[in-house]
């Protein structure tokens, strides 16, 4: 029993699966008996390795393992009625056969099967106990039905561990299909504020605003192309930034200022739009409503788990309330694609009065391979 406690809830356990094998196995446990006879007594180690073997694994298992047990009797010279091994072997691997379409009745055709080899064993005048002992019969229905509880359990944690990856590929897939509708938010939210700026400019300077046009059709092919799901790293998400800086900076000039502080971080990974939705908003909502302009700093820092990256604009200030009331906001896209990650990032605003707005990102630190 505690082997095959092992063995079924081991890797092994897929051995059920194959007959073969499966009856091979235990045919050549049960040639235990030939050269140990009577040392297992009251279990008869040759039919109850054809019981199971059939009862667990079908016919083809429990023939196989018949043979076996049989042939291994034939070659030990034991001085056991072959004849009567021979046809405790048949009814063993027989009976269970019969029942096999409905396993309620497995157990029960075990004890039927080992009832009729003790009676056969009588019958024909055996002088072995191990084959005509009723204990065996008692002995050999419990190490079955101990198999069974055994084989039930690996079972019913193979079913959880597969069930356990299915709802972990399920929320895989649940997801990037958020996220993919995340990016079909982002984007007309994006291109609805670039194309403002480019609006703004064809009365002050076609030229600069046929400039900011072909900045933005580019900055838009490339972010199409990009995989929304996986990210990319610190410094492509600056390249998207400094496109959309660009643009703006052919509307506000002098104005408008951004610096970098990355600490060389450029290799972390980040979610596509995520430090180019906190500038648009430092630009948009902060820096323009400045008479005077002002300037966005764009600040990286890393932990030994996670890294940092801060926007901060010296504006008029906005709230988190106002940032995030509309769910069309990119702030408040961001946010939400923050938290249907795998590993959940964080997103904070804080409103400083008089100096502008503070936004943080905090991200699990992953480096882009």
């Amino acid at each position: 029993m505690a082997i095959t406690f092992l063995v079924l809830r081991g890797r092994v356990e897929r051995l059920a699966k194959q007959p073969i094998l499966f009856g091979t196995v235990f045919g050549l446990l049960a040639t235990y008996e030939v050269v140990f006879t009577g040392s297992l007594f009251p279990y008869s180690p040759l039919n109850l390795a054809c019981s199971l073997a059939t009862v667990f694994g079908g016919w083809e298992a429990g023939l196989i393992a018949g043979l076996i047990t049989f042939v291994a009797e034939l070659l030990g010279g034991i001085e056991h009625n072959l004849l009567v091994i021979a046809i405790q072997i048949c009814i063993s691997v027989v009976v269970p056969i019969l029942v096999q379409e409905r396993p309620k009745l497995r157990y029960a055709s075990v004890a039927a099967s080992q009832s009729v080899c003790v009676f056969v064993a009588h019958l024909m005048g055996s002088q072995s106990a191990v084959l005509r002992s009723p204990w065996t019969i008692i002995a050999n229905v419990f190490a079955v039905m101990m198999f069974g509880l055994v084989a039930r359990d690996a079972e019913t944690r193979s079913r959880a561990e597969e069930l356990r990856r299915e709802a972990i590929e399920l929320r895989r897939v649940a997801a990037e299909a958020q996220l993919s509708v995340l990016r079909s938010r982002v984007h007309p939210h994006f291109l609805y504020n670039a194309l403002t700026s480019v609006a703004a400019l064809c009365d002050i300077s076609p030229k600069r605003a046929a400039k900011a046009a072909i900045t933005l059709g580019g900055l838009m092919r490339k972010s199409l192309e990009s995989s929304f799901t996986e990210g990319h790293s610190l410094a492509e998400e600056l390249e998207t930034v400094k496109s959309y800086v660009a643009i703006e900076s052919e509307r506000f000039g002098p104005k408008l200022k951004v610096t970098y502080e990355v600490n060389g971080l450029e290799t972390i990974t980040v979610p596509n739009f995520s430090v180019q939705v906190l500038v648009e908003n430092a630009i948009v909502h902060g820096v323009s409503q400045k008479q005077t302009g002002g300037t966005v700093c764009v600040i990286a820092r890393k932990s030994p788990r996670h890294v940092c990256i801060a926007v901060a604009d010296d504006g008029i200030g906005i709230t988190p309330e106002k940032s995030t009331r509309n769910p069309h906001h990119g702030v408040s896209i961001l946010d939400e694609q923050l938290r249907t990650m795998t590993k959940p990032g964080k997103l904070k605003i804080i409103n400083r009065p008089s100096a502008g707005t503070l936004s943080v990102i905090r991200l699990p630190y992953k480096e882009r391979n």
